[in-house]
């Protein structure tokens, strides 16, 4: 929020002088009984400011730690959603299986076709997600 500059203060007092002596003015010129009738309203409105509860700070601070404290729960507990999914052990033991068997020789000698391979499956993986 900006402060007000010294000449806006002063504008804003000046205004409120004028004001001040205009509502003086016309109550000076207000019958006897009308004055003592706005005397009391004012004492009435001044004491009940007074006595009126302010906010409580603790309360305020109550809710503010009940936000933070479901904030960062939320933060703990939510679920990753781009964690990588860890691969089952059966495609572990196959790999395993293909790199220690015989046939591993030829299938250095075919890697590029194994590799146009797996970007085929990979890319109608991606296309039955995105149909789904």
């Amino acid at each position: 929020m900006m402060q007000p500059t010294e000449h806006q203060q002063s504008a804003k007092m000046s205004e409120l002088a004028s004001l001040r002596a205009t509502l003086d003015d016309m109550s000076s010129k207000l019958d006897a009984t009308t004055q003592a009738q706005l005397q009391m309203a004012r004492q009435r409105a001044l004491s009940e400011g007074l006595n009126a509860k302010p906010i409580k700070t603790y309360t305020l601070a109550m809710a503010a730690s009940i936000a933070l404290v479901l904030t960062l729960s939320w933060l703990t507990w939510a679920p990753d959603p781009e964690a990588p999914q860890q691969p089952d052990a059966s495609a572990l033991l196959q790999n395993i299986e293909l790199l220690t068997s015989e046939e591993e020789f030829e299938m250095l000698q075919d890697l590029e076709f194994y590799q146009w391979l797996d970007n085929q499956q990979l890319l109608s993986e991606d296309e039955n997600e995105a149909n789904t």
